[in-house]
């Protein structure tokens, strides 16, 4: 394995102060790994980090990107 196998996205909601939402998906600088739970454990750091709100986290999506050759 590489350490570009594996791509995590974050979507998640973003509250504007007139009470719009915006969906985000998003791809941190650590969202990729070897592993899927490295490319995880990246991506929702690089969100953390972010100041992004884990209670506004709709999915987390992991991809094999062998898979997409």
């Amino acid at each position: 394995m590489s350490n570009m196998d594996f791509n995590t996205s974050i979507t998640y909601t973003y509250p504007m102060e007139d009470g719009t939402n915006f969906f985000i998906s998003s791809m941190g600088k650590n969202s990729w790994g070897s592993t899927a739970q490295e490319s995880c454990d990246g991506a929702i750091s690089d969100f953390v980090a972010e100041g992004g709100i884990p209670e506004n986290i709709i999915s987390i999506e992991t991809i094999d990107m062998r898979e997409k050759v």
